[in-house]
């Protein structure tokens, strides 16, 4: 039996490049699943683990000016990810 374990982090960014477009929970599933030969190997489960992404204000260390990050492309990206992918 095979367990995948997938970094969040590092595969949205390779699989984004390799799309041209942020990943969403469907590619990273399709993925996964190309990880494993079915022939030789039987999948147990996939493991994606990653962060939440953050939400909280800041302020620039040098222009000292207000940061949220709730509004950047970043942030709206990841949140839209399903929660609990395991």
């Amino acid at each position: 039996m095979t367990a995948v374990l997938l970094d969040g982090g590092f595969v949205k960014r390779k699989l984004g490049k390799l799309l041209g477009r942020f990943p969403n929970s469907g590619d990273v599933r399709r993925f996964a699943l190309k990880c494993v030969d079915e022939r030789e190997e039987e999948l147990f489960r996939v493991y994606y683990y990653d962060a939440p992404p953050y939400g909280g204000e800041s302020t620039h260390p040098i222009t000292r000016e207000k940061w949220d990050f709730k509004k950047t492309a970043v942030f709206n990206r990841n949140v839209k990810l399903k929660p609990n992918f395991a």
